[in-house]
């Protein structure tokens, strides 16, 4: 699928130009995938990777995007896991950057809002799902639940009802589903 009403998508990916950046670097991830559903290569990939890593990561303090966060870090971990092995070293700081995060009840956004929220805690479950470290994301995954409201599927933000908690939840799910070895087929959709 790289011919979309003669626009050919996978030129126009080899050519985007990395010295200048997305404004988000959330953007990466989708990048990424889009590359791989275009069929670009490894050369590609690792142009992408490396820009987000030389623009975005701060080796001991994260991703800075207005800020260092838990968020922000676990995304940035969720977009390079596919490629784990060519960045174990910035992947593996990047987790224990997440581990400063981890407070009762879950994980907090950042070092001046230290409570544990449905976003932070959903998103450092989904980067440890991401990179296959399925015991760590269970065990988050066990604090996570703590933010469901009593409408089922709906999570809190603060104790109210929120989608944006609700949708980054849902992505965390799908991202552990993702991850669980084949032996959970089946048996697991009491995660959802």
């Amino acid at each position: 699928m790289t011919n979309f009403n003669g626009y050919n998508l996978a030129s126009s990916f080899a050519n985007v130009d990395l010295e200048n950046n997305a404004d988000n670097p959330y953007l990466y991830c989708l990048t990424l995938l889009g590359a791989k559903k275009a069929g670009l290569g490894s050369d590609f990939t690792k142009k992408v990777c490396d820009s987000l890593v030389n623009t975005y990561y701060t080796t001991g303090s994260g991703m800075n995007y207005y800020g260092y966060s838990c968020d922000n870090t676990a995304q940035f971990i969720i977009a390079l896991a596919p490629y784990y092995d060519s960045y174990k070293t910035v992947i593996n700081d990047a987790l224990a950057v997440i581990e400063k995060y981890d407070v009762t009840g879950g994980y907090c956004y950042s070092t001046d809002y230290t409570t544990a929220n449905t976003d932070s805690t959903a998103l450092a479950l989904a980067a440890y799902a991401a990179v296959g470290n399925t015991t760590k994301a269970l065990e988050i995954y066990s604090e996570l639940i703590a933010f469901e409201s009593s409408t089922a599927g709906v999570f809190t933000y603060d104790g109210e009802e929120n989608a944006y908690a609700t949708s980054d939840e849902l992505f965390a799910l799908e991202t552990l589903l993702n991850a669980l070895p084949a032996c959970y087929e089946g048996t697991a959709t009491h995660l959802l």
